[in-house]
């Protein structure tokens, strides 16, 4: 038995919000939808990739693009893990965190 969708939960104004971001303006459909997919594979946004999987093909995207768009998502997530860890180990290597400010004595 398939589960039942949760109610959403979100305000009316943020209905409203959704809904004009999501609409096509500058951007067409499919190209704002990829987009979505993008970011909500950054940010690691369940409902919202299951949202965008649901609405993908409806808005007339390729199997293609919507493989190159996680591709884009997965090297934009590797590429801030890497600055991430050569930052950290920058500053580990100079005695310090790398999230906060050295300390500087008699300034």
């Amino acid at each position: 038995m398939r589960e039942q969708p949760k109610q959403n939960t979100a305000s009316p104004e943020f209905a409203k919000f959704f809904e004009g971001a999501h609409s096509a303006g500058a951007l067409d459909q499919k190209t704002k939808m990829l987009m979505h997919l993008a970011v909500a594979l950054a940010l690691k946004c369940e409902p919202c990739v299951v949202y965008t999987f649901e609405n993908l093909k409806r808005a007339g995207a390729s199997e293609e693009e919507i493989y190159e768009t996680i591709q884009l998502a997965g090297s934009v997530g590797a590429g801030a893990i890497l600055s991430m860890g050569d930052r950290a180990k920058s500053a580990a290597e100079a005695g310090h965190h790398w999230w906060v400010a050295p300390v500087v004595v008699g300034v």
